[in-house]
Parts: structure tokens; sequence; C-alpha cells
């Protein structure tokens, strides 16, 4: 019998970050046989949209089919987050000895692992930074791996205002991308009773950049969009409190 781990770790060709994260979409149904009708069933109970779209993306990755027909992918929804105004999320951070990590997604759209690495030692002049490096992290013969590699997008050059600048630590902490997570959920609603998740951090950057009217093309290389439809696709949503980006000082 092949389970759903197995087929798994037999699939070629995916990053390991990919596979790790198939790997939590699919740890419910890890040990069930990979012919098993009601792993489907399963996938399409699972609330999310966004969450169910990639569980079955999974699913199809590593060959799954009923009748030896795979899954249909069900379409995306823009994600909508509802955060706290932003002096609330400044004081929740404050609480955190990851507060800088948060602070660099909520005003430079860091992704996780590339908040987790950088440091001064990507600073460039003019007030600018080289986002090139990222902490990733994967499951590999059941324990958790990190490892330094590329980021998400491709190594770029955006801006920094002089006041995080300044916060930066000296060299890459590389903190383990899970901690920062974990510990961003546990303040958030220990301090502000809902959970605030690292990419709603990201999300807010991007929307408030928006909202001050900065140009669409900025947006995007600031937020490293491959495609420009994305940033308007994804994050272009205007509600909550104004922001400034660029001025906000400590």
């Amino acid at each position: 019998m092949v389970h759903v781990l197995s087929s798994l770790d037999a699939k070629q060709g995916i990053k390991p970050t990919t596979r790790a994260s198939y790997y939590r979409l699919l740890l419910p149904v890890i040990d069930l046989s990979i012919d098993d009708p009601s792993i489907l069933e399963w996938a399409k109970r699972i609330p999310n949209p966004n969450t169910k779209r990639s569980t079955l993306i999974a699913l199809r990755s590593i060959g799954y089919e009923v009748g030896g027909v795979a899954p249909k992918v069900t379409r995306s929804f823009a994600r909508h987050y509802d955060l706290p105004d932003e002096e609330s999320l400044r004081l929740m951070f404050s609480y955190n000895k990851y507060e800088v990590q948060y602070l660099t997604m909520m005003y430079l759209g860091l992704r996780l692992g590339e908040a987790c690495h950088v440091s001064k030692q990507d600073l460039m002049p003019g007030g600018r930074i080289f986002i090139q490096e990222q902490v990733a992290e994967w499951v590999e013969d059941g324990r958790r791996v990190t490892e330094v590699r590329e980021p998400k997008s491709i190594p770029a050059v955006i801006d920094c205002p002089p006041w995080l600048a300044d916060r930066l630590p000296k060299v890459a902490p590389d903190f383990v991308p899970t901690n920062v997570r974990a510990a961003l959920h546990y303040t958030s609603k220990r301090y502000l009773g809902k959970l605030v998740n690292p990419h709603s951090l990201r999300h807010w950057c991007a929307t408030f950049m928006i909202r001050k009217g900065v140009p669409l093309p900025v947006v995007q290389r600031q937020m490293r969009h491959s495609d420009i439809s994305t940033t308007l696709r994804i994050y272009a949503e205007f509600g909550g409190d104004r922001m400034s980006l660029f001025d906000t000082a400590m």
C-alpha cells in the first residue's frame, strides 16, 4: 500500500520548502493510502477556500486521483485581514523579543523567512536594503531543517526607512521561522485578543502604501511581486486606519 507520506517523499523536482508546505497541508491524512477516496471528501470540507485550494494542489502534485481523475482545483479568493490599528500592533510587538522582525514585515513587506535573516549587513547607501537571502525551513526524515538560501522572490533592492535601519541587528540572526510565527500568534492572542499571522503584516504594508497613493509599480517593486496583477488582485484593499510607511518613528 502506497501512503500519502511515501508519495510525498517520492515526489521529485520540488523545493524543500514546498515539500514542507505540502507536508503541513496533508498532515491530517499523511498516513492514509494514496488511493483512499475519503481524502478528497476531507479536502472538500476544509473551510478556508485558499487552504482548500492549496491542499488540492498538493494532492494533485503527489499523484492523488479518484477513479483515475485528479481533483479539480478550486479558485482562489483574495485574503481579507481584520488587523488592529497601527498603535496597537506596535505596542504588541514591544512585548515580543522578535519585535524588529515584525517591524520589517510590517514596514518593508518582508516575508517571514526574510525577516528572520535581514540585518545591517544588507543595508546599502541611500536608504535601501538588499534582500538576497532568507531562512528556509522544512521537514526532512521527520526532523525540522533550516537553511539560509535565496528568497522566494528574486533578490532585490527595496526602500528602508532610517529609523528601522537603525534597529536592525548587526549580523543576520537567522531565527527559526516557526518560532517567530508562534511567538506572534501567542503575543497577539494574549494582548490583542485575536490572532495576527506574519503574512498579514506583509499585507498591511502593501495595502496601506496603496492607500497613501504610492504608485502601483513602486508598490510592486517594494513587495517584489513578479506580476503587477498580484499587487492588484491580492493586496489592493482599502480600509482601516491610514499609516505612514517611511515617516513613522519609534
